[in-house]
């Protein structure tokens, strides 16, 4: 799965104030140790079903000190001068001033590792990002896994996209079966046809509330 948020591009809407409380923002910062001096400009996050790390971009310090980490138990090492603090909960790997690795320790130390031998997205994941309008935000695309939310633990493949400045959500996934892509529209409100799921237009109260943190209840119809 990938996922991205263009947080610069977002505060530049009316839906910043919700994004600035988002209770899941606050604790994915936490979780990393990012202090309240750091400014994250865009978030990629890419997950292989088991392990996830989020490519982070922003302003992580001032004045050129090395960026400081809130977590008293956290461990410290150096791969070939790439400086990675934090935990099995949380950790940062800083490749340059405006560039960090989040994630678990592990996970963020084996990206650190393998990032030269990067061969890039994987053609499916790929042809989904591609379908998703600029004006999405925020935005997903997936082939197998699925975000929390939905009552599947899996698809074959799906794609999702949300416009801060219409509220809108744009997604079309296709399921693994008739019966899953029913249970996939009813918990968002989606046209299903067979094994196809689509949503097309402002998004669900309820949606929001989740995407933000403010509930973690799935999503359930209209």
């Amino acid at each position: 799965m990938l996922a991205g948020i263009r947080m610069q591009r977002i505060r530049a809407t009316s839906f910043s104030e919700e994004l600035k409380n988002s209770p899941r923002l606050s604790e994915f910062t936490k979780s990393m140790g990012l202090l309240g001096e750091s400014d994250i400009w865009e978030i990629l996050i890419a997950s292989n079903g088991i392990q996830w790390v989020a490519l982070l971009r922003g302003k992580f310090t001032a004045m050129g000190m090395e960026p400081r980490i809130d977590k008293p138990s956290a461990r410290r090492e150096n791969f070939n001068g790439i400086p990675i603090i934090g935990d099995e909960k949380g950790a940062v790997a800083f490749l340059n001033p405006t560039t960090a690795i989040a994630g678990s320790f592990d996970a963020v130390l084996q990206t650190v590792e393998r990032r030269n031998a990067n061969s890039g997205v994987p053609e499916p994941l790929r042809k989904l990002t591609e379908e998703i309008p600029s004006t999405n935000e925020a935005w997903l695309a997936s082939v197998g896994p699925v975000p929390s939310f939905l009552p599947v633990s899996k698809i074959k493949f799906g794609r999702a996209g949300f416009d801060p400045r219409t509220r809108a959500i744009d997604l079309a996934m296709e399921a693994e079966s008739p019966g899953a892509a029913k249970s996939i529209g009813d918990a968002i409100n989606g046209r299903v046809e067979g094994t196809h799921v689509t949503v097309q237009g402002p998004t669900m109260a309820n949606l929001v509330d989740w995407m933000l943190g403010r509930s973690s209840r799935a999503p359930a119809t209209r």
